[in-house]
């Protein structure tokens, strides 16, 4: 297995060449396209029989890109709000593990109100279980956090997936703002809505972010830091 322009025996890699390569990887330009793989293969035994029908899982359009975003980053923390069932996180986190094995495991971190289903957080995290290091979900709205509840500069990627409103999308856009390492990236879903494209773009310009769109089924922009 291999990133472009990176190639590593990956049978025996030291705790300073994970080091090394996490350090490279994270220095570069984050060249991504979707999987090969279906759905159901990415994500296994953690899809449940309701959403087998949904759009998002049908088109194999939308985690096969989580897939090769965790494949390209190497994350070592991945943050997340708006976790529901935990299948970004997944695909992110099976991404991650299918390129070198001797990677430690990366750490979660995630908020979700459960406003869509009760006790889907207790169901994230058994989805998650092997997968990752250590995982915490935090039962709460984005809209009554505040930099204080968030650890500083942690996460080599943030996922923004929780209140759609555009007062919601530019408060997690602040947040991620606070969250993400120097190079690390945060990603926004959902962006094929014209307000919250507009969010990101106002954001990015305001805060000195690069970006960048790819075209799954309901859109993403991606940004980092220049």
């Amino acid at each position: 297995r291999f990133i472009p322009g990176l190639y590593w025996n990956c049978r025996a890699v030291t705790a300073h060449q994970i080091s090394e390569i996490h350090r490279e990887l994270m220095s570069k330009p984050l060249r991504v396209f979707p999987s090969n793989l279906s759905t159901q293969k990415i994500l296994g035994n953690a899809l449940r029989p309701e959403d087998a029908e949904q759009d998002y899982i049908k088109s194999n359009n939308y985690y096969q890109w989580y897939y090769t975003i965790g494949w390209a980053v190497q994350p070592i923390v991945i943050a997340e709000f708006g976790v529901r069932y935990g299948y970004s996180l997944v695909a992110l986190c099976r991404g991650a593990r299918s390129v070198f094995t001797s990677f430690p495991l990366p750490s979660v971190l995630g908020w979700d109100a459960e406003t869509d289903v009760a006790g889907s957080n207790t169901i994230a995290t058994e989805n998650l279980c092997g997968l990752v290091h250590d995982v915490s979900i935090v039962k709460a709205s984005t809209s009554g956090l505040v930099n204080a509840d968030l650890p500083i500069r942690i996460a080599d990627i943030v996922h923004i997936d929780a209140d759609h409103s555009i007062k919601g999308v530019k408060q997690e856009l602040r947040l991620a703002g606070t969250l993400h390492k120097r190079r690390g990236w945060i990603l926004v879903d959902d962006t094929e809505v014209g307000y919250i494209a507009d969010a990101v773009v106002d954001f990015a310009e305001s805060n000195d972010y690069s970006f960048q769109e790819l075209p799954t089924l309901r859109g993403m922009m991606i940004l980092r830091l220049n």
